[in-house]
């Protein structure tokens, strides 16, 4: 019996040394398998290539052959489209069956522009088997962004950080938004890489400092203090200079020492000439109801927009007022709006008064102090 506990003692040494010794055998094993794959590659890119297209059909647009530690058949990954007129994608991962080959993973259809820089193999978690990151980017006229993708076989797991910047929205911070896939459950090994490729590719870029004494970023301070404000009083601040707004100016008119501008999906301006300074009048909530026409009487600049109907902004008050109805007729788009005469004319056809525009209202301030910025503003 006394045998026994001596038996054990040396099992439990057999172990211990078994510990000690697995990391170095582990290392020792992943140096040898990466030496041999540089020294004795799975195959050509080109062999990939065609191995991919005969297996996958369709048109193939790039294929990298490797291998992975204790599997003794080659793989392929790939990056497919259903045909040449097509944005689809998939990202498939081949594996040797045998004399032929098989579908081991496939993405979904991922329906995006393919940024091929992207697409590499990674160990990053020092196994010797690959993980295969790829990114895809979508940009409309309101936006867009750029998602990186790592999947990682061994956990049969993909994870991804988008990027997402949103021009549409000129309240959105100058930064680009960032999120990650699957949130709070990535281990950080993989979403460190996927920063490392994210980097690579230009796509994070430093914090800025936001001044908003910096006319760049004078529309954003607008938004800040006045909110998405289409009536009541506008709060303005002077910058230096003519308008710092690199989109193309859609309208233009001079109003004495004035000069009004309208910027495409931005903001209105004036510009004060014996002054050299500017000031934003207003900048719509969403890019797409920028104002595509102005018009300067004595007290008024009024501005036709492409969603907030047609605003009045009085000149000395700094006072907005917006009509969304006149006469019985919506007014969502207004195209063009001039002055003949005693009338003002509306996308070419509506002729209305302009006693009935220019009208100050009775009892307006107690009108907006019962019902703030946010209440539409009576009709005519």
């Amino acid at each position: 019996m006394e045998q026994i506990p001596a038996a054990l003692k040396i099992i439990d040494l057999v172990r211990s040394i078994s510990r000690t010794l697995k990391r170095p055998l582990d290392w020792l094993r992943l140096l040898v398998f990466r030496l041999g794959n540089r020294l004795k590659p799975s195959m050509d890119r080109d062999t990939a290539m065609a191995i991919a297209f005969a297996t996958l059909g369709g048109s193939v647009i790039a294929a990298i052959p490797y291998r992975d530690l204790g599997n003794p058949h080659r793989l392929i990954g790939a990056i497919r489209k259903p045909h040449d007129k097509t944005w689809v994608h998939r990202i498939y991962i081949l594996e040797q069956f045998g004399q032929s080959w098989r579908v081991k993973w496939e993405s979904e259809d991922l329906y995006e522009h393919l940024n091929l820089k992207a697409f590499s193999l990674h160990d990053v978690d020092n196994d010797g088997m690959s993980e295969i990151s790829f990114a895809f980017s979508s940009f409309g006229t309101g936006g867009g962004g750029e998602t990186v993708y790592l999947h990682v076989p061994a956990k049969e797991q993909t994870y991804s950080a988008s990027i997402g910047r949103f021009w549409a929205d000129p309240t959105s911070p100058p930064m680009a938004e960032i999120r990650v896939h699957p949130a709070g459950k990535a281990e950080q090994v993989y979403m460190r890489a996927i920063e490392t490729i994210c980097d690579q590719l230009g796509l994070t870029a430093p914090v800025p400092r936001v001044d908003l004494d910096d006319p760049r970023y004078a529309v954003l301070r607008w938004h800040k203090e006045n909110g998405q404000i289409t009536h009541g009083e506008v709060k303005i601040h002077l910058y230096e200079g003519t308008p710092f707004d690199q989109s193309t100016i859609v309208a233009e008119i001079e109003d004495g020492d004035l000069v009004w501008t309208s910027h495409f999906k931005n903001a209105v301006y004036g510009y004060i000439r014996s002054q050299d300074k500017h000031f934003v009048v207003y900048s719509p909530s969403i890019a797409w109801s920028w104002a595509g026409c102005l018009l300067a009487t004595t007290n008024y600049l009024w501005i036709g927009t492409r969603g907030d109907g047609l605003l009045r902004f009085d000149k000395d008050k700094h006072f907005l007022f917006q009509f969304k109805q006149i006469q019985g007729n919506e007014l969502h788009e207004v195209r063009s709006f001039e002055k003949e005469g005693d009338f003002f004319i509306i996308n070419g056809k509506l002729r209305v008064p302009a006693v009935l525009l220019e009208e100050e209202w009775p009892g307006m301030d107690e009108i907006l102090r019962r019902f703030g910025g946010g209440e539409p503003p009576p009709t005519l």
